[in-house]
Order: C-alpha cells, then sequence, then structure tokens
C-alpha cells in the first residue's frame, strides 16, 4: 500500500486492536507473552488463512472478510470448549489493498475485537502480488 510503512500502518490500524492485551505490548514486537493459566489448563490454537478468489469474494466488504476471518478461529476454539484470549494476525496486503479498505477492514475486526473480548497480540504486515490474504491465529 504506497504511503504507508509497516509502521505507520500498524500505528494506524492494528495498535488500536490490542487494547487490553498487556502481553500484547502495544504491537511493539512481533511476538506476545500469553497470560498465564490456572494450574490444570491448557492452551489451544487454531490458525485459518483466506484469501480472495478461494474464501473470499473479491467485492466482498472488507469488514466482512474481518468478521469471517477472525470467526472461523474463534468457532474451532468453540469446538473445543476453549476460551479466546487473543489472536495474532498476518495481512498479505495486494498491491490495490488501499487505506479505505485497510479502514473499513480494521473497523470490522474492530467491532468483534470488543464483541468477543478477544484482543490482537502480534501478527505481521508484507505486501504482495497476489490478491488480499488473511491468516489470523487463535
Amino acid at each position: 500500500m504506497p504511503g504507508l510503512s509497516e509502521f505507520e500502518l500498524i500505528d494506524q490500524f492494528l495498535k488500536p486492536l490490542s487494547a487490553g492485551a498487556p502481553g500484547a505490548f502495544s504491537l511493539s514486537d512481533d511476538a506476545a507473552v500469553l497470560p498465564y493459566l490456572q494450574e490444570g489448563s491448557v492452551h489451544v490454537v487454531t490458525k485459518d488463512a483466506l484469501t480472495i478468489g478461494v474464501h473470499m469474494l473479491a467485492d466482498d466488504p472488507p469488514a466482512d472478510m474481518a468478521r469471517k476471518a477472525l470467526r472461523v478461529n474463534l468457532s474451532d476454539l468453540a469446538s473445543m470448549g476453549a476460551t479466546p484470549v487473543g489472536f495474532f494476525m498476518a495481512l498479505c496486503l495486494g498491491d490495490d489493498t488501499d487505506e479505505s479498505f485497510l479502514r473499513s477492514y480494521t473497523n470490522g475486526l474492530a467491532s468483534d475485537v470488543a464483541a468477543f473480548k478477544v484482543p490482537l497480540m502480534g501478527g505481521d504486515v508484507i505486501r504482495q502480488r497476489g490478491p488480499f490474504t488473511v491468516t489470523i491465529t487463535a
């Protein structure tokens, strides 16, 4: 996406999604500290990748793409009786991914972050020649 550096993109669009996750350190690193679990508890981890042309249509609203990407992971956790504590996201931005798309995408994601109380804890952002792709690990 021309105009914004990776760090500017993170500050403007992604950092607000990490609010409430002290182990995310305001996304200042590519890794995070998961919350302590009480004895007898276990971590359950899931990961899904979604890309335009396979899992989403190019004309789907970006906010819906975001909600779908997060919810397929939350559904996987729910099916195992697990409570989500946060998620990691890799955004693979295509040549046609602009600030309007990203704003709509992160607004949709923010609504689910608030509704499900599951903050963004880390991840990565890359630029690519292919279509917009997102992977989420929860």
